[in-house]
């Protein structure tokens, strides 16, 4: 296989980590060639193994080279970051050689696409250069992002006033380069990333050079006995010219210790070229400055906060003692990852230009390193082989080659992923298929809570998703028995509420099977019970979204197991944020269904899904929702509104694309949203009751729903039989049912009547109005049709708060929106969902004006509140669009 590892030219850390990724791929009998800049061939020649040379040049291994050759291809292969010095960066002078780039990605990519090609590429490793990964796609290769940070992430944390000048190329850098990675495997350390690469990620150790020769042989050939302690400054590379006057000559230790240094950095501090070096202080030859042997052989090291040493630091219990540097975002993380290991020690740039270094004593006398595990390039080189086979499994196996690639951060994870101390090695065997399927969450544009009131609905699915896995796994010629287990592994994201990733149950726990293998449910079959019985252990109470499914198969499908089925593996990974008010459980049911269903050869009519997966939530998870929710989670398609009326049979019609001007985000106010509240439940209630109230006492043509009413209709004919409110018994008595088999009315209880009755009338109105605006070409471009758009979006949140359903969190963000208003990008805003909290969505313009008071809105609520948002930008295809991927990793 031969490997292309594409190298920034940044910093040393990328390189060095990219030649151990490289020497574990070649131990792995795989051709590696790295793309980077030659800028020293002797750092390159010292990371080189006994078993590993180096050549410039060459193409491949069928020129004759042998595969434990590490081939270098002299490309500049990305901007990086410019620095003025090794403590600051040259903001100005790194946009503009970006923007260079930038105006050349075309070419650069096509460029890159053609050597690959001639090359005979299998896959690309990015560490961390975006075109390459663009560049992959382009040739039909899978690629794998490696880094703790992207260049998005650096260059939008330059400031506001950045970000608002370079958007463009931003936005092109996350959407069009970044996004195109199949796999991201992050290291420790590692910035937040887009929700495109955390769809991907894979979280592995850390990689750090090892240390080659042993602590007393460097030190006798350094000139030191036991007795010296030693502090190693280090720069990673870069030299001191510009940061002080000061030289070695002024350098103060504790008694007892001795300086180390690089030739590099002892010319920038020696006086005036003079040659005597003093007494502490030593001056490493060129020839042995292997960094990884003296901070080995160091009691601390003295420098920055890069990557690398960072890495070579933590593997050798060094601790280090830093500078913060002036816009390097991810120092934040890496000092965490320092803090967390008891290993780092912060000093001003003062204090290191002083001299005065006696705060070494201080460093080495507080801090106790614990140590880190350092063997990330072998599990990085074995993913990469890993993801490469796969691609040769899955291409041409799902439709859609935009979302293809989103699949191998799930498949890569088979035989590595840890979760909550269960070790998912083994949950997957390499000779049964594997079903996997992707269903996103959505942003609930119109629609709502009506949706149990056959309201139509907007919906718009998110770029996070939920991918779930499921392996049926046979036991040779054994029959299956009834002790068939079902093992579930989710991995809990940051926003999960739940503690546990791992859950187990018994098949037979929840279905029963004939002879033949059928499943069915017996006619006794107790649905409370299993909600109880799931619900028995709270942390692990999420399953009943999963094997739901397994229920309603039984029940609606013609359903059989194979027949030496012995166990089945289910591997879910989500980054749709639980309690958001998006959807995450439409997701999760979803996805499960669909891929459990192929493993049992089921195949379902063109809107069967989102009704099963209905009946999974209502019955088995016991939530009382409705059906919008599923069917944007299946029926969804990217960049477009899906459009349907939420009766039953559902009603689709079809799906508008959202136009070029406009955008639609959604921004997570931090306050969980909870569709089994109380208060959702009772709104619920409220308007079922008004649906009996008019069907019992009005004078009008029967109807089956509030929404075949309009508002004038109700106004004029209804509106005076509906109470404000009424208590749970009196209705009983009147009415005697609300005819909701989804909720129970609780006598005890003083209903909202009036409220939960109108909003469903009046939200439907306005969906239609909303979408005559939207899918008009010429109404959806005139600002003051937008503006229209935007108050509709206002009456429908200030509807939720007559419910009850809203919160002073969501309302904030609200509010903000329209202060801001349409001069700067703000149409309108609306809570979403089932309220309560949750996701307010956002009508904007498209552009740089509109991106800079979301910002705006996000930084202001944090500011009064002190909690941080989620931003939802992106959008991609349902479950129906991405099918299903059938892997085996034989």
């Amino acid at each position: 296989m031969n490997v292309a590892i594409y190298c920034s030219s940044h910093g040393l850390g990328h390189l060095t980590r990219c030649l151990e990724v490289g020497e574990g791929l070649i131990a792995l009998g795989h051709s590696v060639t790295i793309v980077t800049k030659l800028g020293n061939c002797q750092i390159l020649g010292q990371c080189c193994t006994e078993t590993m040379t180096m050549a410039v040049g060459g193409r491949g291994q069928q020129d004759g080279v042998a595969p434990n050759v590490l081939r270098i291809r002299d490309v500049v292969a990305d901007a990086g970051a410019r620095q003025k010095d090794v403590f600051s960066v040259d903001v100005e002078e790194t946009m503009r050689a970006y923007q260079h780039f930038y105006e050349n990605a075309d070419d650069i990519c096509e460029r890159e696409r053609a050597w690959l090609i001639d090359n005979q590429t299998h896959v690309v490793v990015s560490d961390v250069v975006p075109f390459a990964l663009r560049a992959a796609e382009m040739a039909g290769i899978p690629s794998c992002c490696l880094s703790n940070f992207t260049w998005d992430y650096i260059y939008s944390s330059f400031g506001e006033g950045v970000r608002e000048r370079y958007s463009e190329m931003l936005v092109h850098l996350e959407q069009e380069l970044y996004s195109r990675a199949s796999v991201y495997l992050r290291l420790p350390g590692a910035c937040p990333c887009l929700p495109q690469l955390e769809e991907v990620a894979i979280d592995i150790p850390m990689i750090a050079r090892r240390s080659r020769k042993g602590c007393r042989e460097v030190r006798e050939r350094l000139g030191l006995d036991d007795a010296h302690r030693v502090c190693l400054v280090m720069l990673g590379g870069h030299r001191l010219c510009g940061v002080g006057n000061f030289s070695a000559h002024d350098i103060i230790l504790p008694d007892g210790w001795i300086c180390i240094m690089t030739p590099s950095i002892w010319r920038d501090m020696s006086e005036d070229g003079s040659t005597r070096v003093p007494e502490h202080v030593r001056v490493i030859p060129d020839a042995d400055a292997y960094m990884p042997d003296i901070i080995e052989c160091s009691d601390v090291v003295l420098g920055k906060v890069g990557f690398g040493t960072v890495g070579e630091c933590l593997s050798s219990k060094t601790p280090l003692v830093y500078v913060k540097r002036e816009n390097f975002a991810e120092e934040e993380h890496l000092i965490r990852l320092l803090d967390s290991h008891q290993s780092g020690f912060e000093i001003s740039k003062e204090s290191f230009v002083s001299g005065d270094w006696r705060f070494v004593g201080d460093a080495v006398a507080t801090l106790n390193p614990i140590q880190i595990s350092a063997h990330g390039a072998r599990v990085a080189a074995e993913l990469i082989a890993q993801v490469s086979r796969v691609y040769r499994k899955v291409c041409g196996t799902v439709p859609n080659d935009d979302i293809r690639h989103l699949c191998f951060g799930l498949v890569a994870q088979l035989n590595r992923q840890e979760c909550g101390g269960d070790d998912a090695s083994g949950l997957f065997n390499y000779k049964d298929n594997i079903y996997i399927n992707r269903a996103p969450g959505r942003l609930d544009v119109f629609g709502g809570i009506a949706d149990y009131s056959w309201s139509w609905a907007l919906e718009v699915p998110t770029s996070e998703a939920t991918f779930v896995a499921t392996q049926f796994q046979t036991t040779g010629d054994v029959p299956r028995d009834d002790n068939i287990l079902i093992r579930i592994i989710s991995p809990s994201p940051d926003t999960a509420a739940r503690s546990s990733s791992f859950a187990s149950i018994p098949l037979s726990d929840i279905v029963s099977w004939n002879d033949q293998g059928m499943l069915f449910l017996p006619t006794s079959y107790d649905f409370a019970n299993l909600r109880r019985r799931l619900k028995r252990n709270p942390p692990e109470s999420w399953i009943a979204y999963i094997v739901g499914a397994f229920v309603v198969l039984a029940e609606k499908k013609r359903a059989f197991l194979p027949k030496n089925v012995g166990s089945i593996a289910i591997l879910v990974k989500s980054t749709v944020p639980e309690g958001a008010g998006v959807s995450s459980s439409a997701a999760l049911e979803v996805a499960s269904l669909v891929s459990i269903a192929a493993a049992l050869g089921i195949c379902f009519e063109k809107h069967e899904v989102p009704l099963l997966a209905q009946r999974i939530e209502n019955v088995i998870a016991g939530v009382s929702c409705g059906l919008m929710d599923m069917a944007a989670s299946y029926l969804g398609m990217a960049n477009s509104l899906l459009s349907l009326r939420c009766s039953d049979p559902v009603q689709i019609f079809g799906q508008i694309k959202i136009p070029d001007n406009l955008r639609i985000w959604g921004v997570y106010s931090g306050v969980r949203h909870c569709t089994g509240s109380s208060r959702y439940t009772s709104v619920r209630i409220g308007a079922f009751m008004g649906k009996k109230i008019i069907q019992t006492d009005g004078s009008g043509p029967p109807i089956q729903a509030l929404t075949d009413l309009t508002p004038t209709e109700f106004e004029e004919k209804y509106m005076h039989l509906i109470p404000d409110t009424i208590l749970g018994t009196d209705f009983l008595s009147r009415y005697h049912s609300h005819d909701d088999p989804a909720t129970k009315i609780n006598l005890d209880v003083v209903y909202e009547v009036k409220h939960a009755t109108c909003h469903p009338i009046y939200e439907n109105s306005r969906v239609k109005r909303f979408t005559e605006f939207i899918r008009d070409p010429q109404k959806s471009s005139d600002r003051l049709q937008c503006e229209l758009m935007g108050e509709l979006m206002y009456e429908s949140h200030q509807s939720y708060s007559n419910c009850g359903l809203g919160s002073s969190e969501t309302d904030l963000l609200v509010n903000l929106a329209r202060n801001i208003g349409p001069s700067q990008g703000i149409f309108g805003a609306k809570i979403s969902g089932g309220g309560c909290g949750g996701t307010v969505c956002i009508l904007t313009t498209n552009d740089s004006r509109a991106e800079t008071s979301i910002q705006r809105i996000r930084q202001e609520y944090q500011q009064e509140t002190g909690i941080q948002t989620y931003l939802f930008r992106g959008s991609s295809g349902g479950s129906r669009t991405f099918g299903t991927a059938i892997v085996t990793l034989q």
